[in-house]
Order: C-alpha cells, then sequence, then structure tokens
C-alpha cells in the first residue's frame, strides 16, 4: 500500500433522532508523477520541437510522391521540370540563407529571429495549399523559389533561438530529442502520404498537410513570452582608482 496521510476529523449532524455525531478519516493518497516530454527538457524546446515535429511530419507525407503528381499535374510535366524545381528550390534558399541568417545576428535581441523565423514557417504552409493550383512549370518554378525562401527564413532564426533556450548539460539529449521526433515524424508520414493520395486523392492530402503547417506555425506563438525582448548591452561606467591623497584633500575641502 501507497503512504498515505490520516487526518481525523468529528462530523455532527441533526438527524430526526437527535444529533449523530461520528469520526471520518481523511486519506491522502499520492498520485504517481508522470515524467512528461516538457519535463524532461524546458517548455521552451519542447514546444520548438513540437513545431518542427509537425511541419516536418506533414510535409513528408508528399516528399516521396509530389513528384508522382506534378508530372500528372503540370502541363508538359516531366522529370526535367521536376528536377528544375528541386534545384530551384535549393539554389534559392543557399543564396539567402546567409544573409539571413547575418541580418537576424546584429541584433541582440531574439524578437528578430523570432518574426522571420514565423514568418518563414508561414511561407511553408502556403506551398501545399498552392500544389493544388499548379499547372505549368512557371508556376512550379516560382512555387519552389517561395519555398526556399521559406525555408532560408526559417532555418538560422530557429536554430539561433533553439540553441540560446537549451539547458546546460542538456545539449546533447535536446538535440538528440529533436532529431529523433523529426526523424520518426518524417518516416511515419512517407508511408501514409502513400496511402491517402492513394485512397482519397493528392487534393485532400494537399489541405490535411497545410493544415498541419499551420499548426505547426501557430505553435511556435507560444514561445512568444519567452522571447528576449532586450538584448541591448548596458554600459557600466569605469571607475578610477583614485589616490589616498586625493581623498584626503577632497575630506578636507
Amino acid at each position: 500500500m501507497l503512504k498515505s496521510d490520516f487526518n481525523r476529523q468529528k462530523v455532527c449532524l441533526l438527524d430526526f433522532e437527535g444529533w449523530v455525531c461520528y469520526t471520518r478519516f481523511n486519506v491522502k493518497i499520492p498520485y504517481p508523477k508522470i515524467k512528461f516530454a516538457s519535463q524532461i527538457i524546458n517548455k521552451f524546446i519542447f514546444i520548438m520541437t513540437l513545431s518542427d515535429f509537425l511541419v516536418a511530419g506533414a510535409f513528408g507525407l508528399i516528399g516521396p510522391i509530389l513528384a508522382v503528381y506534378l508530372i500528372k499535374q503540370i502541363e508538359g510535366g516531366t522529370l526535367e521540370v521536376v528536377g528544375f524545381g528541386s534545384m530551384i528550390y535549393f539554389i534559392v534558399n543557399a543564396l539567402l540563407k546567409i544573409p539571413i541568417s547575418k541580418i537576424i545576428d546584429k541584433n541582440k535581441a531574439e524578437w528578430d529571429d523570432f518574426y522571420v523565423t514565423l514568418s518563414g514557417y508561414f511561407l511553408i504552409s502556403l506551398i501545399p495549399f498552392l500544389y493544388i493550383f499548379i499547372g505549368k512549370p512557371i508556376h512550379l518554378y516560382i512555387l519552389q523559389a517561395i519555398y526556399g525562401a521559406g525555408v532560408a527564413m526559417s532555418y538560422p532564426g530557429w536554430m539561433a533561438l533553439f540553441t540560446r533556450h537549451i539547458d546546460k548539460g542538456k545539449e546533447g539529449f535536446s538535440w538528440s530529442f529533436y532529431s529523433t521526433s523529426a526523424n520518426m515524424a518524417a518516416g511515419a508520414a512517407a508511408a501514409i502520404g502513400g496511402i491517402i493520395a492513394q485512397r482519397i486523392g493528392f487534393y485532400y492530402l494537399f489541405i490535411l498537410v497545410g493544415c498541419f503547417s499551420i499548426i505547426g506555425t501557430c505553435c511556435l506563438i507560444l514561445n512568444r513570452q519567452s522571447i528576449i525582448t532586450r538584448g541591448h548591452v548596458v554600459s557600466v561606467p569605469r571607475i578610477e582608482k583614485v589616490e589616498t591623497k586625493e581623498m584626503d584633500s577632497i575630506g578636507k575641502a
């Protein structure tokens, strides 16, 4: 039996036959503590991981089968068109990622990291919905450029926020927790995405991906209160050493 606390209390009630008194025992049984993920790592890191888990899992639904849809949907769609679309995504991503990271590093506060990351996630969340209306190769190229820009905006800020808020001594575990969660989401979603596309069609699949991405983006807003908005350096005036003779002369004066 679990260790419990017993409190004895005398209670008297008025009945038809008069006052009836009895002794009541209050028993406090401790409930077993359950360790949630937010207790293993801090809340900020948990929310960041959950957000990327939803977004990565959502896009994992369409990752392996996107080329099949694009070839069928795009007028004159071929593997070459799909390949050029992927090239545009990576080029835009590579060209913008470093300049964006330098811009957000200039400000010591975290509000710019947060809002740039949030804006990038928002752009990423729009892509699945826009895939529904794609019809020509130029449409694909534009969407892939927007997709690359969104990832370039979200990646530096996300990494900066995640790194700054890791608990000391849990760096390896925090990164492993995030990586494991993202890989599990993408791996499980790859099989599920094919089943959904086969059973109900690509259109519903894209809507589902977009909705999950928006939910993941909204999760970031939960960390808004934890963002450091006053990151400026406070200058402390330098105190010069004053000789003893000068202090004595000042005191006499």
